[in-house]
């Protein structure tokens, strides 16, 4: 995993009190892990947090597993909290 996903997955797992080895790109928020709705938002929160980024609110239905979210959070360009930033 990359450090966006390794990340994505660790605010998942603190959210969910799931392990991270037991969490991967496909694991399915809702479904594997009983995520509500409460603590969708508690995770998009805390990925905003992290990677200074701000997910639309009406796009939140969308990011259903780990992978998903982590090809938004790179579409957006955001970047673990203490990694470089990237020059053009």
């Amino acid at each position: 995993m990359n450090p966006i996903e390794t990340a994505i997955v660790d605010i998942v797992s603190a959210i969910t009190n799931t392990p991270a080895a037991d969490i991967d790109l496909d694991t399915d928020l809702r479904l594997d892990l009983n995520v509500d709705s409460l603590q969708g938002l508690q995770i998009m929160a805390a990925i905003e947090r992290r990677f200074g980024l701000e997910v639309p609110d009406d796009e939140l239905d969308q990011y259903t597993s780990v992978g998903v979210i982590a090809e938004t959070v790179a579409r957006l360009g955001g970047r673990p909290a203490g990694a470089p930033s990237r020059t053009v």
